[in-house]
């Protein structure tokens, strides 16, 4: 039987790892907290496809989710700090095993650039949205910094900003240019917090570009989720990509937008932002140290 004193050193072994590796510990540095509630999601107007209905009632526990959406040199810090555990080409970088695409480093939306010995940003991008970046790719820097991607429920409530029932973050008023990057108004991504914030102070919640979230896929999955914290289906082939790109017209910055891409896929006009628990850090960064 081991004495209470090596039980009470077990049970602190995953903070005394996060105090020890500072880079992965959750750190709540501009993100929001969401406060836990209910709101009514999916498309109350009937504009949409049929994939945004029914309408229904969702309750969330509290949750934090980035204020900003996660940059290239974010995203290139990241790569750098884990390179060892990447495998890299000339072409992407990938997980440890060489499968899974993480980056498209010849994407022709890419920013970030491999030297043979470190990662960088092209000049002038670094403060814009991370694209060419896939869902595992995503996945692995959020676990790294000890968060994950929000669940398609936590993004739509983020979105609303505390508006019920509206069609786009800022209301139901169709948008102008200070609400959003949209309609290919500039021909690329902007700089993260170029336009308005929402009611809660998120930056970007519609335009600029898609935002990846932890849902697998289904169209019908609205007709069959929980009313407490639904976290999608158990498995699938493409993820969900919420939000509307610069890219997109303005039907495409409505806050109920569903859209599906395909896991191994990067795109020039798909990024992400991170969320965790509000009660929780650890699981997330023990995930990605024992992948």
């Amino acid at each position: 039987m081991l004495s209470s004193k090596y039980k009470f050193i077990i049970a602190a072994l995953p903070i005394l790892l996060l105090l020890c590796n500072p880079s992965f510990a959750f750190q709540t540095t501009n993100m929001v907290l969401i406060s836990s509630g209910s709101f009514d999601m999916g498309d109350a107007f009937s504009e949409g496809s049929t994939n945004e209905r029914p309408v229904h009632a969702v309750s969330l526990d509290a949750y934090y989710i980035d204020r900003y959406l996660v940059t290239n040199s974010q995203f290139c810090s990241f790569l750098n700090e884990d390179y060892s555990n990447l495998s890299i080409s000339a072409s992407s970088v990938k997980d440890a095993t060489g499968i899974d695409i993480y980056y498209d480093l010849v994407g022709s939306d890419a920013r970030i650039q491999w030297s043979g010995s470190a990662f960088s940003v092209i000049s002038s991008w670094e403060n814009h949205p991370v694209v060419e970046v896939t869902w595992k790719g995503a996945k692995a820097y959020a676990a790294y910094r000890g968060k994950r991607l929000p669940t398609e429920a936590e993004w739509e409530m983020a979105a609303r900003g505390g508006l019920a029932g509206k069609r786009y973050p800022w209301g139901d008023a169709a948008p102008i240019a200070t609400d959003a990057n949209y309609n290919n108004a500039v021909g690329h991504t902007t700089a993260v917090g170029s336009y308005t914030a929402n009611g809660y102070g998120l930056y970007d919640m519609a335009g600029n570009v898609y935002q990846l979230c932890l849902d697998y896929w289904d169209a019908a999955y609205y007709n069959s989720s929980p009313s407490s914290n639904p976290t999608g289906p158990v498995s699938g082939t493409n993820t969900s990509a919420r939000g509307g790109p610069y890219s997109s017209p303005a039907s495409s910055m409505r806050c109920s937008i569903r859209n599906p891409l395909m896991i191994p896929d990067a795109s020039g006009v798909t990024g992400f932002r991170c969320a965790g628990s509000a009660t929780s850090s650890v699981e997330d960064w023990k995930e990605y140290k024992e992948r």
